[in-house]
């Protein structure tokens, strides 16, 4: 007696939702429900459902099921995409552009030379992200710094600096000087879609000189004055110290002519009583200044997009923030480790 082939029943099991509520109708259909009560139970419209119930009718289930969609080929090989970071590596200037950054255009303009593909630079940032690079604001450096010097400064000078200062019970005092100007220090803020937010400052170059000392203890010193600094204005700062600080001092500065002048060196000479002493940060390098994070926190945090309309308001802000800031030792002391000092 022959045995008859059982028949599989159709597999109405979809591969998306979409395919599986096509896949559903089609079945509820064959079950006796009306197109009406197909479409209210899927949340679909009627019409949606005699499309389908018309394609599986005549074409069979296959015509319900999802079509996989072949996406255009890649324009630019595996190959070709590890190999653009090198190339990207040499920088810029190294093909004839102007300036040490790489912006999405110039970066099409590469591709389009070295492959002669053209990609729009919208989908040259997705590319740049899928080989991790990603948008920086460039950190901006003096040419002639002496990374090595630097290293050595703080492995070997700074150590036998701070022990000396120890041994002979001095306050190291950081010392560096600025410019604080009326016009704001524009940051961002939150505000509505389409506001447009003015700060309506002053044009105009009229600033503060500021001049500041920063203890290993983390006390703050500040003086200001309306003309640019110079040995006289130094030298009345460092009176300054040597009036509110008892003990002996080493003060920390960088080589700018000020700090080298005649009178400079007829002060350090005859009017200290060999109660200061200095030693010079290495060239080029203010990240090694505590001194210069202070002006940092005043000026991008304190001060972001504060509007002053005189020199006396200024010097009003600069008050205040500075009390604020002497009240923030251990902000003070985080500046020391910025800077790479502990």
């Amino acid at each position: 007696m022959a045995t008859q082939k059982r028949l599989e029943p159709p597999d109405f099991s979809g591969t998306t939702w979409k395919e599986g509520r096509r896949l559903r109708a089609w079945e509820l259909h064959r079950g006796g429900w009306t197109h009406v009560d197909i479409a209210a139970a899927l949340g679909v419209s009627k019409a949606a459902v005699g499309q389908w119930v018309k394609a599986a009718a005549m074409a069979g289930l296959e015509s319900l099921r999802s079509k996989s969609r072949q996406g255009q080929a890649a324009r630019l090989s595996d190959a070709q995409i590890a190999r653009l970071p090198l190339l990207l590596d040499r920088g810029p200037e190294a093909y004839g552009f102007t300036g040490a950054y790489w912006t999405c255009s110039r970066i099409a303009q590469i591709i389009e030379w070295e492959f002669g593909v053209r990609y729009h630079p919208t989908h040259v940032g997705r590319l740049l992200r899928r080989l991790d690079w990603s948008y920086h604001k460039p950190v901006v450096y003096a040419a002639q710094r002496d990374e090595e010097a630097i290293t050595t400064w703080l492995d070997e000078t700074w150590p036998r600096i701070k022990k000396q200062a120890e041994n002979e019970g001095r306050t190291i005092v950081f010392m560096d000087e600025s410019a604080f100007s009326m016009s704001p220090i524009v940051t961002r803020t939150w505000a509505p879609i389409g506001t447009e937010v003015d700060l309506g400052g002053p044009l105009s170059r009229s600033h503060l000189s500021v001049i500041g000392g920063l203890t290993w203890e983390g006390s703050l010193y500040i003086q200001a004055q309306e003309t640019s600094l110079d040995s006289e204005g130094v030298i009345r700062f460092l009176r300054h110290l040597l009036h509110h600080i008892p003990e002996r001092i080493l003060v920390l500065w960088d080589g700018a002519p000020i700090h080298s002048s005649r009178e400079m060196q007829e002060f350090l000479a005859l009017d200290t009583v060999g109660r200061l002493t200095h030693e010079n940060f290495p060239a080029y390098a203010p990240d090694v200044d505590p001194q210069e994070y202070v002006w940092h926190q005043l000026k991008h945090v304190d001060f972001r997009n504060l509007t002053t309309h005189s020199l006396d308001e200024l010097w009003m802000h600069m008050r205040a923030a500075t009390k604020r800031l002497r009240r923030r030792v251990g902000l003070l002391r985080n500046f020391m480790r910025r800077a790479g000092l502990e």
